[in-house]
């Protein structure tokens, strides 16, 4: 199914003349610029780019595809050699939706002249950087690396990355929350949908971002895990469409704010 689909995408890249076609040309216009960025990046790259990484699990998932058919198809008897090479090649597809975030992070910081608006920008490269050590310490251990008390690591570091991936969520790409310099915090006044549209995309959010814990939970494990993964999955879906009303809406009342600023006479 995954072969099904990136087939399915080749062949629309380069149909000429079908409907869409300007659409289309837009959209790989903005891969190609998320792969090989320009002097600088636009909230469309970032908003793509920020999509890209709820496909992690796909391209994990699509690295697991390619080694089962090269086994199949080169019948080596190296097998220890293959599995080393699968784990690492599985831990870079999976790493590189996280990877051009955080080169994408560092394109605006050298782009940045000033201290105090580069901070925020070095705090959501740490972000996406903390998603690296659970991809690779899942590696190391299928490398062979093992200690007793890996498993408990490994679901550290990913509550790391979910915990601070929530916190900047709410407060920076939703703008739900601010503070203050005498760290009183405050929530966000203008409000273009119903208030408990927040509430419940806030809640959702938590839960969807700690979703990889199920498997852990002793209640989820009498559960068929093919039916577990595809509601995960699915839920992924929602959480990311969610994600990104909610950070548009946020980015236009910025964008309006800034206007306001021009507007205002000297």
């Amino acid at each position: 199914e995954v072969a099904i689909y990136y087939c399915v995408l080749i062949v629309l890249y380069f149909i000429p003349g079908i409907p869409g076609s300007e659409t289309r040309n837009s959209f790989f216009r903005l891969v190609r610029l998320i792969f090989f960025p320009a002097g600088s990046v636009t909230f469309p790259e970032v908003l793509l780019a920020d999509a890209f990484t709820s496909v992690s699990k796909v391209l994990k998932d699509f690295g697991v595809f390619m080694v089962k058919t090269f086994v199949e198809l080169s019948h080596t008897e190296d097998v220890k050699l293959l599995h080393d090479n699968a784990m690492i090649l599985i831990a870079l597809l999976a790493s590189l939706p996280f990877w051009l975030r955080v080169r994408q992070c560092w394109v605006q910081y050298e782009g940045c002249n000033e201290p105090i608006a580069r901070i925020p920008i070095v705090l959501n490269m740490i972000k996406y950087m903390t998603a690296f050590p659970p991809i690779w310490i899942t590696a190391a251990a299928s490398l062979g690396y093992y200690h007793s008390s890996l498993p408990a690591v490994i679901a550290l570091a990913a509550a790391v990355n979910s915990l601070y991936s929530f916190l900047w969520d709410v407060i920076m790409d939703w703008g739900l929350l601010s503070f203050s310099r005498d760290c009183r915090w405050s929530t966000r006044q203008r409000l273009l949908l119903p208030w408990p549209s927040y509430v419940f995309a806030v809640l959702i959010n938590l839960v969807l971002r700690f979703s990889w814990a199920m498997n852990r939970l002793p209640w989820f494990k009498e559960l068929d895990m093919t039916v577990v993964i595809l509601t995960i999955e699915l839920g992924e879906i929602c959480r990311r469409a969610m994600w990104n009303i909610f950070r548009i809406e946020w980015e236009i009342l910025v964008q309006q704010d800034r206007a306001r600023e021009k507007e205002k006479p000297p």
